[in-house]
């Protein structure tokens, strides 16, 4: 994009978001349910979690077609944006450059937007529920609920049986990721891809919370429902993490998950999708036999965002679901479908990642109940 482009593009925002000119703004009026012009001091709690000597050296006032603006006000409205228009905006001047080039700004900017407190309360984020559980049970105990089974333990008595170790974190934002991650310590432009990245995810979960969305409701040979979890972390390479690399260094599975792949490395690649990946949305006059005719060995978008079908007081999910499917489709490419602990435990966990931003890998984590 051009600066000639950018600049057009943000009074267009600004006409939008306030129903008055940027050009104009000297005669600017306030409009009943639209944005109001102001100068506003950033928030004193946010600033204070960023020492002095990490807070950037800006002047006081920066220019724009001869105005001045105060690095305040130009910080409450870059605040305000999305992580997308902020990084477009970054092209209308070098002034802007260098202000939206700071990890100041992105460190205040992920924590405004973003509750990255850890969350406890494990009961609703699908199979981290099943997993974090301390016990294990075989087959023969189906009685028992919010459990995992475990088919690697030769001996009942081993104590030392686990899914993964240290096990993931998930921050309020409803977003698992490894184990100590702190994502804030990063440069500007690790925040900037990872508060792109939380914007994607944190969308792609609610909606599919939404939509009603649960693996095995469609496409799957899952045997139950199980919830839909984002999942995110660092990750610098260009390809897409193998099995292995995304079992044993991202989220250190018990070593007899994926013990099959040092030996067998032919087998150690995920199912890699290059081009967009296939959908569909079956319409209420649709036949209940097309879902049938699907070949479940064609990894589809709805084997893991799985649609519930709507009553006939809920038609609008059925365009509200080819929408989100249709976003889907622009960010999952390439992307790679990863099975984890077949044979091994149950529920096996899904993975389907792609690159969300430079530098940040991520996408859903699910899982699938075979008995």
């Amino acid at each position: 994009m051009s600066q000639a482009e950018a600049e057009k593009s943000f009074k267009k925002k600004f006409q939008e978001k306030t129903k008055n000119s940027w050009d104009e703004r000297q005669q600017f009026t306030p409009v009943k349910g639209k944005y109001s012009l102001v100068i506003e001091k950033t928030d004193s709690s946010e600033s204070s979690k960023v020492t002095e000597s990490q807070k950037p050296k800006f002047p006081d006032v920066f220019v724009l077609q001869g105005v001045q603006l105060p690095v305040e006000v130009l910080h409450a409205i870059f605040l305000r944006l999305s992580v997308r228009d902020n990084l477009r905006y970054m092209q209308v001047c070098k002034a802007w450059k260098t202000l939206l080039s700071d990890k100041y700004f992105w460190k205040m900017y992920t924590q405004r937007h973003f509750d990255l407190g850890i969350k406890s309360d494990l009961s609703n984020e699908g199979p981290l529920a099943e997993w974090s559980g301390k016990s294990f049970i075989w087959e023969e105990e189906l009685e028992h609920d919010h459990t995992w089974f475990c088919y690697f333990a030769e001996d009942r008595k081993d104590c030392d049986i686990y899914v993964m170790r240290p096990f993931p974190s998930i921050w309020n934002c409803r977003v698992v990721h490894p184990y100590g991650l702190d994502p804030l310590s990063g440069d500007a432009r690790s925040l900037q891809g990872f508060s792109r990245s939380l914007e994607i995810l944190t969308y792609m979960r609610s909606e599919a919370a939404r939509l009603e969305m649960q693996s095995g409701n469609q496409c799957s040979l899952n045997e139950g429902l199980n919830d839909i979890c984002a999942v995110i972390f660092p990750w610098d390479k260009k390809e897409l993490p193998t099995p292995l690399e995304l079992q044993k260094e991202i989220f250190n599975f018990h070593p007899q998950v994926y013990e099959y792949y040092p030996n067998n490395p032919e087998k150690n690649v995920g199912d890699l999708r290059e081009d967009k990946i296939y959908f569909h949305v079956r319409s209420s006059d649709d036949d209940d036999e097309d879902d049938d005719e699907h070949d479940f060995e064609i990894k589809c978008l709805n084997s893991i965002f799985g649609m519930s079908y709507p009553t006939e007081d809920e038609q609008w999910m059925y365009e509200d679901s080819r929408k989100f499917y249709e976003w889907l489709q622009s960010i999952m490419c390439p992307s790679v479908f990863i099975y984890v602990g077949e044979e091994k435990f149950n529920p096996v966990g899904i993975f389907l990642l792609t690159h969300l931003a430079p530098g940040w890998v991520g996408g859903a984590m699910t899982a699938a109940t075979w008995t």
